[in-house]
């Protein structure tokens, strides 16, 4: 299991990409 800890913290990266889908890059493209 993963530690709860970890699932409280994010990276900057790791948020954005929760935010932004493949489809959604690949349409700024």
């Amino acid at each position: 299991n993963i530690p709860r800890k970890s699932l409280d913290y994010r990276t900057p990266l790791e948020v954005f990409l929760s935010y932004v889908s493949i489809d959604d890059l690949s349409n700024l493209i």
